[in-house]
């Protein structure tokens, strides 16, 4: 899946002036992680920090294992996932 809400941003807003993407967002395995390759996939520098992002499971359990998922495959396409603190906005 690819999403590219971001990607699509007029110029005047700056983001395509910028190499450097800070991606948070509500659904882990949908929106932050499309925008998030997309914009890989575009030559930007993406960031995704820890616990800005979320999903469901049928228990607590399967929401944790697959937040951890996401963010294993994210870091394989090149996606720097972070600590929250050591992003500078």
């Amino acid at each position: 899946m690819r999403s590219d809400p971001i990607l699509n941003l007029p110029r005047c807003c700056g983001i395509r002036d910028s190499t450097v993407s800070v991606i948070a967002g509500m659904q882990s395995a949908f929106c932050v992680q499309g925008t998030s390759l997309g914009a890989i996939s575009e030559g930007f520098e993406v960031s995704v920090p820890r616990g800005v992002h979320a999903t469901y499971g049928a228990t607590s359990t399967e929401a944790v294992a697959l937040l951890a998922s996401v963010e294993q495959e994210l870091e394989a396409e090149g996606v720097q996932v972070v600590d929250l603190a050591a992003v500078d906005f």
